[in-house]
């Protein structure tokens, strides 16, 4: 089986829908991007936007990452633990979108030291310039798990080949993936 790693399409254009947590909820510290949270507070999470642009399906930022109610369709059936809270998006203080679901995929080690070009800090990878996969890892991964972060370095977001498929027979934006080298 094939896998990808997930990467926000629109951050090639100049015109985006930018979302942040509001720096008034309680969410702001939860550390959605990192795929963890400590406690559930209010819902839906409030995000604020800088500008009007439509959302893309796909969008990952410095408060996590959030998907559209058609793109949660196509990959929640193959993806048993992701978690996905509903989110409502403000411009200048009025609400504008509330199609989008702030979500939490599951951790798994995946990374294969060995052929992947990591960058070290402090005994900590900071960044990955070349990712790739471990086939030993990726055997422990459930079938039922099509998105995962990246455990080693939970910056990363990976997909198998179904959650791909699934995605590309559908108009759905923001996303594009890149396939991985995988290694023993």
């Amino acid at each position: 089986m094939k896998f990808y790693e997930l990467k926000v399409k629109s951050a090639d254009t100049t015109q985006f829908c930018k979302p942040h947590i509001s720096s008034l909820s309680p969410w702001l510290n939860e550390g959605l991007v990192y795929g963890e949270y400590k406690q559930v507070h209010e819902l839906p999470i409030p995000y604020e936007v800088l500008n009007k642009y439509k959302p893309e399906d796909y969008m990952k930022w410095r408060s996590g990452i959030l998907l559209s109610k058609a793109l949660r369709g196509v990959i929640e059936p193959l993806c048993k633990s992701t978690e996905f809270f509903p989110a409502q998006m403000y411009y200048k203080g009025k609400e504008i979108f509330d199609e989008h679901y702030a979500t939490v995929f599951p951790a798994f080690e995946a990374l294969n030291y060995d052929n992947s070009e990591i960058k070290w800090m402090r005994g900590t990878i900071f960044s990955i310039k070349k990712l790739a996969l471990s086939q030993e890892k990726l055997a422990k991964i459930p079938v039922n798990e099509g998105v995962f972060h990246l455990k080693e370095h939970v910056t990363n977001i990976i997909a198998n080949e179904a959650v791909k498929e699934a995605v590309e027979k559908t108009n759905l934006t923001g996303i594009k993936f890149i396939e991985l080298e995988i290694g023993e």
